[in-house]
C-alpha cells in the first residue's frame, strides 16, 4: 500500500505535519533551508549530518517498503559490523562508508528498483 506519491518536497511544515520532533524541524532546516526532494544525494547527505532516515522512511515509503528497510538495516549493521573486523577500511573512512550504505537503503525504499521483466524462451 503505497503512502505517498512520490517525487515529493520535503519541507519543514511537512515534517511537522509528521510529528518530527522541534530539534529535528530546525536540524532539517539547518542541511535544507529551502526544503530538498528525495534524492540519493539528499538522503546521503541527511544521513551524514545525523538525520533519523529510518524516521523518514516509517512516515512515507509504503509499509513493506518501510519493513523491508528495517530488515536490510538490521543486516547492514552486522554486515558492517564484521566487515570492518581486520579491513583495510581505514578508520576515517568507515564512517563515510556507513553512511553511504544506509543512505543508499533509504532511497531503495522511497524508489525500488524497477525489476526486469522475465523473457520467455
Amino acid at each position: 500500500m503505497k503512502r505517498t506519491k512520490l517525487p515529493l518536497q520535503l519541507t519543514v511544515s511537512l515534517l511537522d505535519h509528521l510529528g518530527a520532533c522541534r530539534d529535528r524541524q530546525e536540524q532539517f532546516c539547518r542541511i535544507f533551508p529551502g526544503g530538498t526532494f528525495i534524492t540519493l544525494a539528499a538522503c546521503l547527505l541527511a544521513q551524514m549530518r545525523g538525520l533519523p532516515l529510518g524516521w523518514l522512511v516509517r512516515r512515507l515509503a509504503s509499509t513493506e517498503a518501510a519493513a523491508r528497510f528495517g530488515h536490510r538495516y538490521e543486516l547492514l549493521c552486522v554486515k558492517h559490523h564484521n566487515r570492518f573486523k581486520g579491513t583495510t577500511v581505514p578508520p576515517g573512512r568507515r564512517r563515510e562508508v556507513w553512511d553511504t550504505a544506509v543512505a543508499e537503503l533509504a532511497y531503495e525504499a522511497f524508489y525500488p528498483p524497477q525489476k526486469k521483466p522475465r523473457l520467455r524462451a
